[in-house]
């Protein structure tokens, strides 16, 4: 596994538990745990294109 691979999987588990927990809570979620999933759902996207371009793809 690549750092690029490490880092996406990473990402994906923070914004999944984020994801989760706003379930779990039956409310709505905070601004703030909103806009993390927007940055990390951005950050995903990124790392993905980095991925994507070191693999030849546009």
């Amino acid at each position: 596994m690549t750092e690029h691979e490490a880092l996406l999987q990473r990402l994906k588990a923070e914004q999944r538990e984020i994801i989760l927990r706003a379930a779990r809570a039956q409310a709505t979620p905070a601004r703030s745990e909103i806009q993390r999933i927007g940055e990390l759902e951005l950050a995903i996207g990124a790392v993905e294109q980095q991925l994507n371009e070191a693999d030849g793809e546009p």
